[in-house]
């Protein structure tokens, strides 16, 4: 009997461990490095797994993937979609229709599956923001390259752990780590859903951002995005907040009712748990000194010491059509 203990609790642990890191190695698809016009569907393009901006230079490439629908009546603009800590779900799927709905052709990303994940929820060690960023700009360079796309309207769309992708991906700094040499062209805009915003960077954005932000969130808190969006003004960028009342995380899951959830996150504001990006080297390290990120073990010690579980999760439907309407005059622009 204490053999089949033992055994069933191998068992156990290794289906626990396939569940989070998705198990079987990740086998990419034919490698895109330009696109043509008949270029749809799952596509392939090469990105880079530094684990953070300072190991842009020294870090491998990574094969990642995206699904590129352009709808028959597309207008010539594109936007790249980056899923939160979960993972592609219906919230990407349901925005990508409506999109496609309204003539914007789509790149929905998925930043895990390349890197044997699945989701990220209780931990946020094993995919980090910065390599989520180099994904969606190594995917605005592949995107620049098709003859239907439009390179001067190609815009970005993130949702919680993919907003705080997008406000990185939108830094000259960080988009000179991507693309050394001068290009006539950048990302259109950023629209970034409820980003995590416990970082202070005074750093400035090649383009206008919006940030769409539920004023009950407690999971990724209003009040964070509000200090680092001043911090990037200051900096020169063009960003705003258009801010839900009574809305939690997640509010444009529309019939998803709000509930408690068991995820992890920094909700703290003490120099210890607010992380700040150098503005000459982009090195990240808390106010105070005291923590970094830029390795899977210290970003641990971080979350260890900062990290707290429990949220609110839910959709908002009284603020659908706003937030509509609030997308679609953005990228009319």
């Amino acid at each position: 009997m204490g053999n089949s203990r033992a055994v069933m609790k191998v068992i156990f642990q290794a289906v626990l461990l396939c569940s989070l890191s998705a198990c079987a190695n990740y086998q990419a698809g034919p490698l895109s490095e330009t696109l043509d016009a008949q270029s749809q569907g799952t596509l392939w393009f090469t990105s880079n797994d530094g684990y953070d901006f300072s190991q842009y230079a020294t870090a491998p490439e990574l094969i990642v993937e995206g699904d590129l629908v352009i709808p028959p009546n597309h207008n010539g603009a594109t936007v790249i979609l980056s899923h939160g800590s979960g993972g592609v779900g219906i919230v990407q799927t349901t925005w990508q229709r409506f999109l496609n709905d309204h003539g914007y052709a789509t790149f929905l990303l998925d930043h895990f599956s390349p890197r044997n994940t699945i989701n990220v929820l209780h931990s946020q060690v094993r995919v980090t923001e910065q390599q989520m960023s180099f994904d969606v700009l190594n995917a605005f360079k592949i995107l620049r390259t098709h003859p239907n796309i439009n390179p001067d309207r190609i815009f970005h769309i993130g949702w919680s752990k993919g907003a705080t992708t997008g406000i990185l991906a939108s830094l000259l700094k960080v988009q000179g780590l991507v693309s050394p040499e001068p290009s006539a062209h950048k990302i259109a805009g950023f629209i970034e859903f409820y980003p995590w915003c416990g970082v202070r960077a005074e750093l400035q954005a090649s383009s206008p951002i919006l940030i769409l932000h539920g004023k009950d969130d407690d999971y990724t808190p209003l009040k964070m995005c509000e200090v680092l969006v001043q911090d990037m003004k200051t900096s020169g960028s063009n960003i705003q907040i258009e801010r839900f009342a009574n809305a939690v995380h997640g509010f444009d899951n529309w019939f998803t009712p709000p509930k408690q959830k068991d995820s992890i996150t920094v909700r703290k504001t003490t120099g210890d748990c607010t992380l700040r990006i150098d503005p000459k080297t982009l090195n990240i390290r808390s106010v105070s000194g005291e923590f970094t990120v830029d390795t899977y073990d210290n970003r641990k010690t971080f979350l260890k010491a900062c990290a707290e579980r429990g949220v609110m999760y839910g959709g908002s439907p009284q603020h659908q059509d706003r937030t509509e309407k609030l997308v679609l005059d953005f990228l009319a622009k």
